[in-house]
């Protein structure tokens, strides 16, 4: 992340500036910095939304995946026009990494991690999550890594 930052104050210019690189490589695994499975998913949300069940999400391949815990997740909103809105299920919403919604501007992401030992926890009764579009067709793409 690279960025510069300038604010005036009176007569005064005051200017800052961040590079930030990260990077958190994870093996294989169900410790801290450890994962099982990846999986992604991407297609177009309505304003009636898209659900995706973290306990039946898609591998890629043919299968599909049950995690319990989430690593990694990550949503991009890859149109040009319209908003994504990020969670609000009515049943059984995932709020491990988020609560409420997140609102995803076109272009955008939201990504969140967490790389500890237990990860954000997926169950029964915490498993869904909605993507809508503000208006029309919005396109991301969701990629998750956990166990």
């Amino acid at each position: 992340v690279v960025g510069l930052t300038t604010t005036t104050q009176g007569v005064f210019s005051v200017r800052q500036s961040f590079d930030d690189d990260f990077s958190e490589q994870y093996t294989n695994g169900t410790g801290a910095l450890q994962a099982q499975s990846a999986g992604s998913s991407s297609g177009g949300a309505t304003t009636g939304g898209t659900t995706l069940d973290l306990t039946a999400f898609p591998s890629g391949l043919t299968s599909t995946i049950n995690f319990a815990a989430v690593k990694v997740v990550k949503i991009a909103n890859t149109s040009t026009t319209g908003n994504l809105i990020v969670g609000g299920a009515g049943a059984n919403p995932w709020t491990a990494a988020w609560s409420g919604t997140v609102t995803i501007l076109p272009g955008g992401f939201y990504m969140t991690a967490d790389p500890g030992a237990t990860g954000y926890a997926v169950a029964g009764g915490s498993k869904y999550i909605l993507i809508t579009a503000s208006a029309g067709t919005v396109n991301y793409t969701i990629l998750v890594l956990g166990e």
